[in-house]
């Protein structure tokens, strides 16, 4: 896969994980660290399956996945924790 190609994959991917674990999960962290770590690991899985081994740095990609997973995670959640604050009436005026 090229490079923007893959970009593009992780970033989807982290983003769907995302909304599904936030859409599910009413804590902004709970639902941003489980979302981080399925979309790390399908990433993974994902990759396991275009190459067809595991790749050689498989530690040092799985801490920077889980990275980027996290920071993707954290951003989607956003919205949801506003739409959440807003329902509940903790306005800040």
């Amino acid at each position: 896969m090229s490079q923007p190609g893959a970009i593009l994959s992780i970033i989807g991917l982290c983003a769907v994980t995302a909304v599904i674990c936030h859409w599910l999960i009413r804590g902004y962290v709970v639902a941003s660290l489980w979302a981080a770590v399925i979309g790390d690991i399908l990433l993974q899985i994902a990759s396991y399956i275009e190459i067809g081994y595991l790749n050689p740095f498989f530690p040092i990609a799985l801490i920077t996945g889980g990275c980027i997973a996290l920071g993707i995670t954290l951003l989607v959640g956003v919205p949801f924790a506003v739409v959440r604050r807003r329902k509940r009436g903790d306005h800040v005026a």
